[in-house]
């Protein structure tokens, strides 16, 4: 390969070659973001192959998996295409094999991670059909990645794999793979999820004994082990292995795929619903948090072991289809099911979709225009906040208090528009009328603990929120607006327990996994952050997900990385008016030398959503405080000062203000009030690796002054 530019990407360096085609590292100079190239062998590309590889591509791109490396497209050389994949920074399994084998409880987590990815991409009508270690990732957090999704397929048709029996050279070609290999493959049968459901047992067989099923070496001898063999028993080779783990391996291979489990999906719930706690042994590699298999454990009582912390594991999804809704059909009752569980996948969509088609029948009905009000609202609170969506739900909200002034819905839907629109005083009317009607109506106590919180009445708000815990235990609705207040106030050991039992009451649910997450970046456990992402990535791919992961990889230093995940987000909600996304978009593209003059562009951005919604609300805390920090890094030092002394005027200053304050001061060239304001936030507990890592504090990390009291601190 002599080119170094192909399409948009630039060559850096090789990484992998092989019978399957030659991978390399890039630079995508649109997107600035590495990615991996693989060109598939040449001698096999004729122009229908070619058609053929881009076609199948457009399937496979379909899988969006946090087990999964990700395709992005297809550049092409002389006709010959390449497969623009992730880069995955890590090794492969088999790499990490060749050191020995796994402890269990790591093996059971990667084969659970795996199952995972099957079953998604099952559910997509896709199958892997190559499933072995060297088609492994295992990234720096120790999370698995399969690689060459669906390759197999695009290198050749199914039918092709019965010339593994035609000669010696074949056979070698293809032996990497051989012990991994499902028995009816043999026969010709074409790749399906049964075979890579035996492949998957292969690899954790693998991962467990430390050595293939059926041994390397000669391939028609490891075929034939294959198709009438039976390994060693995993008992034999690792005593401690548990019978019921040893069992389902031993499902996974069956011989007759009639016999193996039904589904990947399967097998995840059976690994997961064992329990899960880390290994005693030193095996876990740095960065692994695995849990270790355990029979007979209540779900909900699990713990994962992270640094001295015990931190509870949410119950498990994976024993039903991914993102499922509550909700069934288009009924009224189905559309307010799916407002309050918000947090699911197509939640928001649902109600609105539901609602508007049942108002087209009966547009006098109150109770109709109230839920399509509140389902708006949802959407602009939750997925898209146009302003345009909060007039509409509000004119919706209007119609229904004058269609039925006595309906408690009618109020609370009144009382939303007005909250959002920055009128409390008319919100609080409206919520006093409901409450006459409907005292705990869950979505009456939403409004009124959103409501004190805006007013900065913590106790106030944490009081109601506790009152709506015990009259709605199961709604972990409110376990979130606890957290979120625990949180603000600097007390996150208790914040994240009040995520995690809102986890073990749904753990669908992704507003949960990104509270829990902040919660331990603000702890400096930034490592369980980003494993808690990764699990509410499994759930679905939420724009507040990406928006917390690009987050903890800013402070890490990884701009280029964080600056995708900002744009993730952004994509994701495909909302152009939170302000939040633009200005963490902005953060990264500063620290990219190319990026800097579209950084401005998107601080700008930003201040102008969050100067429009000020106009509404001129004295919140949160938005006078992003303000002044917005521009302060966009040079406005006049907007700056005037924003932060309005968030600090308040009652009561929540530790995000006192932290923006900081870096508002120093940007603004007042480094004494940075000092006095960085000694109040590390008091107030705002985690040390964060300031270290802020690239807006590099100059002030060179004062004296901050050394001295990094010192006095006990940092």
């Amino acid at each position: 390969m002599t080119a170094r530019q192909i399409d948009r990407y630039r060559l850096l360096q090789p990484i992998g070659s092989g019978g399957q085609g030659e991978v390399f590292l890039a630079l995508d100079t649109i997107l600035e973001r590495r990615v991996a190239l693989k060109f598939l062998a040449a001698d096999e590309f004729g122009k229908a192959q070619a058609d053929r590889t881009i076609g199948e591509a457009r399937h496979l791109a379909r899988l969006q998996h946090p087990n999964i490396v990700s395709l992005f497209g297809i550049a092409e050389l002389d006709g010959r295409p390449a497969l623009v994949m992730e880069y995955v920074e890590g090794e492969t399994l088999a790499q990490r094999l060749a050191r020995g084998p796994l402890a269990i409880g790591e093996a059971c987590a990667i084969a659970c991670q795996l199952a995972r990815a099957l079953d998604h991409a099952a559910s997509h009508g896709l199958v892997h059909g190559d499933v072995s270690p060297r088609n492994i990732m295992i990234d720096r957090e120790g999370s698995a990645k399969l690689l060459d999704f669906g390759v197999a397929q695009l290198r050749a048709a199914p039918a092709e794999l019965a010339t593994l029996t035609s000669g010696r050279d074949a056979l070698s070609a293809f032996s990497g793979t051989l012990p991994y290999t499902a028995p009816e493959r043999f026969a010709g049968d074409p790749a399906d999820t049964c075979g890579d459901i035996y492949s998957l047992g292969a690899v954790t067989y693998e991962m467990i004994a430390g050595r293939p099923a059926f041994g390397r070496g000669d391939p028609a001898a490891t075929i034939g082990r294959v198709l009438h063999g039976e390994p060693p028993a995993l008992g034999s080779c690792r005593p401690e292995t548990p019978h019921w783990l040893e069992q389902l391996v031993g499902q996974m291979m069956e011989k007759d795929p009639a016999r193996r489990p039904g589904d990947p999906g399967s097998i995840a719930a059976a690994l997961q619903a064992e329990g899960a706690q880390p290994p005693a042994s030193g095996n876990v590699p740095p960065g692994i948090a695995a849990p270790m298999l355990r029979r007979g454990k209540p779900l909900a009582a699990l713990v994962l072991l992270v640094g001295l912390a015990l931190v509870p594991l949410p119950p498990s999804h994976l024993d039903r289809p991914q993102g499922r809704a509550l909700w069934q059909g288009d009924t009224a009752e189905s559309g307010f099911e799916a407002i309050g569980h918000f947090y699911r996948q197509g939640a928001s969509e649902h109600a609105v979709s539901v609602f508007s088609s049942l108002l087209a029948d009966r547009p006098q009905d109150a109770m109709l225009s109230a839920g399509l009000a509140l389902a708006l609202m949802r959407s602009y609170t939750s997925r898209e906040t146009d302003p345009a969506v909060l007039r509409r739900a509000a004119a919706l909200a209007r119609q229904a208090l004058a269609a039925s002034p006595y309906l408690a819905l009618s109020s609370i839907a009144a009382g939303w528009a007005a909250e959002f629109e920055g009128d409390f005083a008319q919100a609080e009317r409206h919520y006093a009328t409901a409450a006459a009607l409907a005292p705990d109506h869950a979505l009456l106590l939403e409004g009124r603990i959103r409501i004190a919180r805006k007013r900065d009445d913590f106790a106030g708000a944490e009081q109601l929120a506790r009152h709506a815990m015990a009259v709605h235990p199961a709604n972990p609705v409110f376990h979130g607006y606890l957290g979120d207040l625990l949180s603000r106030q600097g007390r996150q050991e208790e914040a994240g327990r009040v995520f995690r039992a809102a986890l073990s009451l749904d753990a669908d649910n992704v507003a949960a996994y990104a509270g829990l997450a902040h919660v331990e970046h603000m702890q400096g456990r930034t490592g369980a952050a980003l494993r808690t992402i990764q699990a509410g990535l499994a759930v679905h791919p939420d724009p507040s997900l990406y928006s917390n992961l690009g987050t903890y990889l800013y402070f890490e230093g990884r701009y280029e990385l964080a600056a995708d995940a900002f744009a993730r987000a952004i994509d994701l909600s495909g909302n152009a008016h939170n302000f939040i996304y633009w200005a963490n978009l902005a953060d990264a593209w500063q620290q990219v030398p190319a990026r800097r003059a579209q950084a401005v562009s998107a601080y700008r951005r930003a201040i102008q959503i969050v100067a429009g919604q000020l106009e509404a609300r001129p004295g919140d805390q949160g938005l006078n405080s992003r303000l002044a920090l917005y521009a302060a890094k966009a040079g406005d030092a006049a907007l700056a000062r005037r924003a932060l002394a309005a968030a600090s005027a308040r009652p009561e200053v929540e530790l995000s203000t006192i932290y923006r304050a900081v870096v508002v001061n120093e940007l603004t060239g007042n480094r004494q009030q940075a000092l006095v304001e960085l000694e109040k936030a590390i008091g107030r507990g705002y985690p040390l690796e964060e300031i270290k890592g802020d690239p807006d504090l590099d100059s002030l990390r060179q004062d004296i002054r901050y050394h001295l009291l990094i010192a006095e601190l006990g940092g």
